[in-house]
């Protein structure tokens, strides 16, 4: 199931013949693929209004709940098992995440708030089975291209941030960044500033296992897969018909819920195979200036077996691409 992600972004022809193919003739094609295609950035766009002074920052969205999780001091993370996250160490500052993956009717609310300064598709679910539409189930088929526009025009609705507004945008000229020059911005910015944006990988992976200490235990809830109908919404009990609606599983340690499971979640760093090294210890990493393509955690509906919901595994997608198993949540920084 690792490569079902790359496999449903490609023609439904193409996507059968790979989908019969051996792992490692998968493993080669994938890797190729990452070498051989650009990524390709989405058109800048012209919105014709001027920002509203008016506007206020929206940091608590209806029925958004954020939980704290605490600074990581040399918190042991990673997996003996996966060679491209070996066990090592990392240390973190404190951030507040969404205690559940974002819903449907959340992104629709947000992209509502900004859509008179960027234009964004208000339903990306739509265009996958009903089973994904009802209001509180998580958001899919969401861009990370799009989610860094959606972050960019929340930022420009708070006052707050004002001296940082004309670096992503002018009424003239539209957005000024591409969405990894975005998201390498809003990082930046939120070093000092409270400010929405996607974790980053190490800090998806702490906030997972749910320990101030960290953890090498393949699950949030331990070593074996047993437990995993308590805590994850999976092909295991699924039936393979799709997502449920976010929160109806047990939390991990930290208070999350979804962590594993349900949708595979963008963060911000970009994916190389090399990220990681054994027993090195990683000083508040991001990764998002790495590689061509961005990291995914945490599995999805679709998945079950092997590692693919381990708290270590790492999937990576192109960010312009969609999927009905990817959706997204958000952290607040806490400076």
């Amino acid at each position: 199931m690792f490569f079902k992600i790359v496999a449903l972004s490609i023609a439904d022809e193409a996507a059968n013949l790979f989908g019969k193919l051996s792992e490692p003739a998968q493993k080669t094609i994938v890797a190729t693929m990452r070498l051989m295609l650009p990524v390709t950035e989405a058109a800048q766009l012209t919105p014709s209004i001027e920002i509203v002074e008016s506007q206020r920052p929206i940091m608590n969205w209806p029925g958004v709940q954020f939980d704290h999780i605490p600074a990581a001091n040399r918190a042991m993370v990673g997996s003996s098992t996966e060679s491209d996250n070996p066990i090592h160490l990392i240390s973190l500052s404190s951030f507040d995440m969404m205690n559940t993956p974002l819903t449907n009717q959340q992104w629709s609310e947000m992209i509502k708030a900004i859509n008179s300064l960027i234009s964004l598709p208000k339903n990306p679910s739509t265009e996958y089975s009903n089973i994904f539409q009802t209001n509180n189930h998580p958001v899919v088929g969401v861009k990370w291209n799009d989610i860094q526009k959606l972050l960019a025009g929340l930022l420009l609705l708070d006052n707050s941030l004002s001296d940082h507004h004309n670096k992503f945008y002018r009424t003239n000229s539209g957005l000024l960044l591409t969405p990894s020059q975005i998201a390498l911005k809003l990082h930046e910015i939120g070093l000092n500033n409270i400010v929405l944006r996607l974790p980053t990988e190490s800090e998806w992976e702490f906030a997972a296992r749910g320990k101030a200490n960290g953890s090498t235990e393949n699950y949030p809830w331990g070593n074996t897969i047993n437990d995993v109908d308590s805590y994850a919404q999976t092909s295991k009990n699924s039936e393979l018909s799709g997502t449920q609606p976010v929160g109806l599983r047990k939390p991990n340690g930290f208070g999350l819920k979804d962590m594993i499971g349900n949708v595979w979640e963008w963060t911000a760093s970009g994916y190389k195979s090399d990220s990681f090294q054994a027993d090195e210890h990683y000083d508040h990493p991001t990764g998002i200036e790495d590689g061509n393509s961005r990291v995914l955690r945490g599995g999805s509906w679709y998945d079950y077996g092997g590692s693919y919901l381990s708290s270590a595994y790492r999937l990576s997608h192109f960010p312009g691409g969609r999927n009905s198993g990817v959706g997204l949540r958000l952290v607040r920084t806490t400076p």
